[in-house]
């Protein structure tokens, strides 16, 4: 039986968590799933815990300048 594909392979929506770093609060973010070479780069999402506006690592997962945090 064959293996089957992660959602973002085919093509759904992908969700990331993230915690916010002016409330401290864990958010969901839901985008479209693209290709690979834009998951690369960041996103621009604004954050409904503090209303700022947030970068987003779409392969990492992590917020600039907080990609070292665990």
């Amino acid at each position: 039986m064959g293996r089957a594909l992660p959602r973002r392979m085919l093509g759904y929506d992908d969700t990331i968590t993230f915690r916010c770093p002016t409330s401290g609060e864990y958010v969901q973010h839901r985008f479209d799933a693209e290709s690979n070479a834009a998951r690369a780069s960041f996103i621009l999402v604004q954050c409904p815990a503090c209303g700022k506006n947030h970068f987003i690592n779409r392969m990492t997962r992590k917020l600039l300048g907080y990609e070292d945090d665990r």
